[in-house]
């Protein structure tokens, strides 16, 4: 037999050949016992042919076995001449022996499209070289069937918010029937599947295709992703189906969700206007009913429910009470939406507030005030605007009070006490009364009642003009005794004269300039302490200081041993005392005149110097120390003599000064001076701040009564200081001689030895005496008279004499009747005065002793009328 095979092999006995390279299988067994003539050649194959079905991509089929029995040298295996090997099939050799083989046969994989395809093994055994042959044809057939698939390569769904949709439809197919499938839901990067139901997720086609349905549930509007996979009956994914849920929102809002609150805000700016829009036809939106809630207090809204069948209006509304408790700042609250009924998640809508509350309380300018002497009632006050920032819903809380730093100064709410409202101020009368004259301020508060508001105040000006006496002098008059009287204070220029009240009487005071009114008490005052004050349009008693107006003092004479060298003395007329000083006599004694008789007592000082009563008679000033002691100043109850307060001042060392003499000045002011050196240092008291310098050393010392002037004198020198100029003026008088001086009350008359002189140290004059040897005079306080005592050196006694002076020039003839008076001829009298009432002359005398004593005597002698 004449048959070649296809890349024939050959292999020895008992092996079969194997080949890859270009047949399938190629074998060729070579086995004994075939030979010997006669048809000893046989072959059998079983089966006759072969049939895989596989599915594209599926699971390859189980390999199949052929089995042949033979008679021959061997058993070759291949593919006749002209097929081709496919690469689609595989076979090997599983078992042999001589005279039988197993062969497996398999598909691979391959990537044929569908189809069947179709070979042929061919098996053949005969002799050895060739001869005899015996062969077999298989048959293999191969069916790639396209098997189960999708024919939907991807699936959309559309549904709207809280609604499900109606099911999807997937389609499968197969080339072969009946088919077994089923579908699986896989997540797409670990996301939710739970909104894609399968209602049937396995099944036999018994026809192709078929189709399956698909449903997804009620979910909130968004995007929602799964992947379908499509499995055959070995479980095999056959198809990847994705799958996109595209919910869309049944509704949506608008409006405004951000607002700004300042304490400007009018209650329109509370309402936030929103609409919830429904994206639903009227007849779908019907039944999908909706309520809102707030997560905040502060915020609530309406309408609260309702349904989708229509977009609806809202209104976020602010509460007011609740946005003024909370801090300034920024403020986050939202607007839950929930459907009833309906599984669909919550939505929400943000509301931020951003907080910017600074409320503060205004109050216009207050207009300073002036209290001038014709100021009345209805000028001390005014009304002022106390306003704030606060719009119309906040002003409920701008309710405010008022105060003052001041006494004199009284607000009060006028009218509404809201955040819009006045404030009136009333300046009190009776406040005004002790203060000090000048600018004077108060701090207006206006305060708010709710500390969140921040209060504001206002500087109130009050300039006190009015007249207002501050000193009297001479502080002391007498009942049926008309005085002159200076009154030192501020307030009274504007005016040539002004009504001064001297308790209930009224006389006019003569005006010298803002500071100074010089005025003539009447004789009808009656007995007793009177307040001084200037007339003013309210009423208003300013006097801050007294009038004492005494009993006629009755004095009687006196003559009484002092046993010391007083050399000075003072007038103490409210106690009807006079106090005596000097250096060394270590005190400070008093003889007063007291329930008819004079009585002394003393208060101890050691190196005592000088003593005067103050201006307004309500204390003693004792000046003490020199040269072997510090200077003490010592400040006495006149009434009591007892302490009330020292001051030291310097040293022993300190230039030794004596502050012996004691000006009190009707502006309250108080110099001590020292006499004793070359020139007359002094000290302003109590700062003890350095005074002026005077020119006379040791000088006569001249006080007027109304503590205006003062006058150091001495030989022909003199010096003046005038407390309302306040400079000192050296003079030269003309023709003046002698040790003994005079000054009236109101210094407009000074006596110098026997001459005369005007304020203005003019000559106006000399005494005329029937007595040649002229020893001390005293002048009245009115400055009317002098007093004069001479010695008569014809009778060898001293001369007391009065001289009218009230001329405006000389000579000034004594009155030839002397006053009754017994001075002993050896006697020098140191210190002559007349009591302030002008009735009484008092003297300090030295009489020397020639056994060695020195007698010190103080006389008392009542002026005959």
């Amino acid at each position: 037999m004449s048959h070649r095979f296809q890349s024939l092999g050959l292999m020895a006995p008992g092996k079969l050949r194997f080949g890859l390279a270009t047949l399938l299988i190629s074998a060729f067994i070579l086995a004994c016992g075939g030979g010997g003539g006669g048809p000893a050649y046989s072959l059998d194959v079983s089966p006759n042919s072969l049939v895989f079905e596989v599915e594209q991509g599926g699971v390859l089929p189980p390999a199949q076995t052929i089995n042949a029995t033979f008679k021959g040298d061997g058993l070759v295996v291949g593919y006749p001449p002209g097929t081709p090997q496919p690469g689609w099939l595989a076979a090997s050799v599983s078992s042999s022996t001589t005279s039988t083989a197993s062969l497996r046969v398999q598909p691979l994989e391959s990537p044929l499209p569908p189809g069947t395809y179709t070979t042929t093994l061919r098996f053949v055994t005969g002799k050895a070289d060739g001869t005899n042959l015996v062969s077999k044809d298989v048959a293999i057939t191969y069916h790639l069937t396209q098997g189960l698939s999708g024919t939907t390569p991807s699936l959309t769904i559309h549904g709207q918010d809280g609604i499900a949709p109606t099911a999807s439809d997937v389609t499968i197919t197969s080339d072969k029937t009946p088919f077994n499938w089923s579908l699986a839901v896989e997540p797409v990067n670990g996301g939710a599947t739970d909104w894609l139901v399968l209602p049937n997720s396995s099944g036999t086609g018994q026809t192709s295709p078929v189709t399956v349905q698909v449903q997804a549930l009620a979910r909130p509007a968004g995007s929602y992703a799964a992947t379908l996979l499509l499995k055959n009956a070995q479980g095999q994914v056959r198809s990847r189906i994705p799958v996109t849920y595209l919910v869309a929102a049944a509704y949506g809002w608008s409006g405004q969700n951000h607002t700004r609150i300042t304490e400007a805000a009018l209650r329109t700016d509370l309402d936030l206007a929103l609409t919830l829009q429904s994206l639903l036809s009227p007849a779908s939106g019907d039944g999908r009913q909706w309520r809102i809630s707030s997560s905040q207090p502060w915020l609530s809204i309406s309408p609260s429910s309702g349904d989708l069948s229509s977009s609806t209006p809202l209104v976020a509304s602010l509460d007011p009470s609740q946005l003024w408790a909370l801090s300034n700042g920024t403020h986050l609250a939202s607007l839950t939406i929930q459907f009833t009924g309906s599984s669909a998640a919550p939505t929400t809508i943000p509301v931020t507030v951003d907080l910017a509350l600074n409320p503060a309380l205004t109050v216009t300018t207050p207009a300073p005030f002036t209290v001038g002497a014709g100021t009345t009632s209805a000028q001390l006050n005014q009304t002022l605007r106390v306003s704030s920032n606060l719009g119309e819903v906040f002003a409920p809380h701008g309710t405010w009070h008022a105060s003052s730093s001041a006494p004199w100064l009284l607000p009060t709410a006028s009218g509404d006490v809201a955040s819009n409202s006045t404030l009136k101020l009333d300046v009190q009368a009776s406040a005004l009364v002790n203060l000090p004259a000048g600018a004077q301020q108060a701090l207006l508060s206006v305060l708010p009642d709710d500390s969140r508001i921040a209060a504001t105040s206002a500087s109130v000006e009050l300039t006190m003009s009015l007249p207002e006496v501050k000193h009297v002098a001479p502080y002391c008059t007498w009942v049926n005794q008309a005085g002159q009287v200076v009154l030192r204070g501020t307030g009274f220029s504007g005016n040539a004269t002004l009504p001064v009240h001297l308790g209930s009487t009224v006389v006019t005071g003569t005006v010298v300039s803002d500071t100074e009114i010089q005025l003539q008490t009447p004789p009808t005052l009656p007995e007793g302490k009177v307040s001084v004050w200037i007339e003013n349009g309210l009423g208003m008693d300013r006097g801050g200081s007294e009038l004492v107006v005494l009993p006629e003092p009755g004095y009687t004479t006196l003559d009484q041993d002092l046993s010391k060298p007083f050399r000075e003395f003072t007038l103490d007329p409210e106690r009807q005392a006079v106090l005596l000083a000097g250096s060394f006599t270590h005190e400070i004694r008093r003889i007063r005149f007291q329930n008819g008789a004079w009585v002394t007592d003393s208060y101890p000082v050691q190196d005592a110097s000088g003593a005067a009563i103050s201006l307004d008679g309500k204390e003693l000033l004792v000046t003490a120390g020199g040269p072997s002691t510090s200077e003490l100043f010592l400040q006495l109850d006149p009434s009591a003599l007892t302490l009330r307060k020292s001051m030291s001042y310097g040293s022993p060392w300190d230039l030794y000064p004596t502050y012996n003499l004691i000006a009190g000045f009707n502006d309250g002011s108080t110099l001590l001076i020292d006499s004793f050196g070359s020139y007359n240092v002094s000290l302003w008291f109590p700062s003890l701040s350095n005074g002026p310098v005077f020119w006379p050393s040791d000088p006569m010392f001249l006080l007027t009564r109304d503590r205006s002037r003062l006058v150091l004198y001495r030989g022909s020198e003199s010096t003046s200081f005038d407390v309302t100029e306040g400079l000192v003026r050296n003079r030269v008088l003309p023709a003046a001689s002698g040790r003994s001086a005079g000054i009236s009350g109101n210094g407009n008359r000074l006596a110098v030895g026997l001459n005369i002189y005007d304020r203005d140290f003019s000559f106006l004059g000399s005494l005329v005496l029937p007595e040649s040897s002229f020893m001390s005079l005293a002048m009245s306080p009115d400055g009317t008279k002098v007093y004069t005592l001479a010695l008569n050196s014809a009778s060898g006694s001293w001369k007391l004499r009065r001289t009218d002076i009230s001329a405006a020039t000389g000579p000034y003839p004594a009155d030839p009747v002397d006053i009754p008076v017994t001075f002993e001829r050896t006697q020098i009298v140191t210190c002559m005065r007349v009591s302030e009432d002008g009735s009484t002359l008092f003297f300090l005398t030295t009489k020397d002793v020639y056994q060695g004593t020195t007698e010190y005597r103080f006389y008392a002698v009542p002026i005959p009328r």
